[in-house]
């Protein structure tokens, strides 16, 4: 039980530690971001003991699933911020450094467990190697909780672009011109206005517009998005108007986005069936009861 304790314990100030430290990192959208550099800033302090295992996993994930691995990290990495995509080793060895800082703190837990007697060394070394796996977990899950972040800004900003840019095309702008202009009312440090300016920049330096629409859909990922550039694509290669293309996804997505509404209106109810019936329900009757309960215990005890 007190293993069990001493365990929960750890894992709610770590959990703490990681969300001060993301919140410090800078507010909203920009904090994925920022925080990435400030883990590479915290590796650059380590200095030689980065340079070390730095070493050691280019030879431990240069094949296999250790480098399906790596190359998982990178690609998110990437989503979150390009110019991160080549941090995915120093990722890892903050996930190394972070099992050691966790694994450390355990050992230090050690002599607290061993005085109790019920409890025996046995016990104790697979809870000192399963602490190590708790750090590179958390920062694994907190790399995911970032793109999950990045994916709903991105989808809530997402509706406002195409009305705005749906309009200004139908008004006889360029849909490039539109999208500066989208980009030019908002700020460059949301990850929609981001990924649109990158478009932008890819035109600047050559690239075709319908390659660049089309990695800016790869870049997004988000089914939604894609498919309305996707057609903008096809209607640019066939001809069609774009403007009368771009009012008619305003118009579906509009009403996508109001299904999607009125279904998540639907599973409130069934979503709000366990807090009320094991938190709510149970807090009301012992405010409503217990002082009836009380008195009748201490009548009968008279």
């Amino acid at each position: 039980m007190l293993l069990l304790i001493c365990l929960s314990a750890f894992i709610t100030v770590f959990l703490l530690t990681m969300a001060v430290v993301t919140a410090a990192a800078g507010p909203d959208e920009a904090s994925d971001s920022d925080t990435i550099r400030t883990w590479g800033r915290l590796l650059a302090l380590l200095g030689p003991v980065t340079i070390a295992l730095g070493k050691l996993n280019r030879r431990l994930f240069s094949s296999g699933k250790p480098a399906q691995y790596r190359e998982q990290i990178a690609g998110r990495l990437a989503f979150i911020d390009q110019a991160a995509a080549t941090d995915a080793d120093s990722f890892i060895v903050l996930q190394e450094l972070s099992g050691l800082a966790t694994f450390g703190l355990s050992l230090c837990l050690l002599p607290l467990l061993r005085d109790q007697g019920s409890i025996s060394i046995v016990a104790l070394v697979p809870f000192a190697l399963a602490m190590f796996s708790v750090g590179p977990l958390l920062m694994y899950l907190s790399l995911g909780n970032r793109i999950v972040r990045k994916k709903q800004s991105i989808l809530r900003a997402w509706p406002f672009a195409l009305d705005l840019i749906a309009i200004s095309v139908q008004a006889g702008m360029d849909i490039v011109r539109a999208v500066e202009l989208f980009v030019s009312k908002r700020s460059r440090r949301e990850p929609l206005t981001a990924e649109l300016q990158r478009f932008l920049d890819e035109l600047n330096l050559g690239k075709r517009r319908q390659d660049a629409l089309l990695d800016l859909g790869k870049r997004l990922d988000a089914p939604s998005i894609n498919s309305v550039i996707v057609d903008i694509v096809q209607a640019e290669q066939m001809g069609t108007p774009l403007a009368a293309v771009l009012k008619m996804e305003s118009r579906e997505y509009r009403s996508r986005r109001a299904q999607i509404a009125e279904k998540k209106a639907l599973e409130a109810p069934v979503k709000m069936l366990f807090p009320l019936l094991f938190c709510i329900f149970p807090s009301v009757f012992v405010v409503l009861l217990g002082p009836l309960i009380i008195q009748f215990m201490s009548g009968a005890g008279k």
